[in-house]
């Protein structure tokens, strides 16, 4: 397993459950490895920036 694919199974395992897997087994049956590397990185860099700094 990848740095990415343990980053999407970590951070979202519902993409491995019903209803999504009815269609794939996750996000690597349907993309290419360059894609789902894309998208974890996109999904760090959302999670980032919706993270609100806690007030000092």
């Amino acid at each position: 397993m990848d740095e990415c694919e343990r980053c999407i199974t970590a951070r979202s395992p519902h993409l491995y459950e019903p209803p999504f897997s009815d269609l794939a087994q996750g996000p690597e049956s349907l993309f290419s490895e360059a894609d789902v590397d894309n998208i974890c990185h996109r999904l760090e860099l959302i999670k980032a920036r919706a993270t609100v700094p806690k007030a000092a």
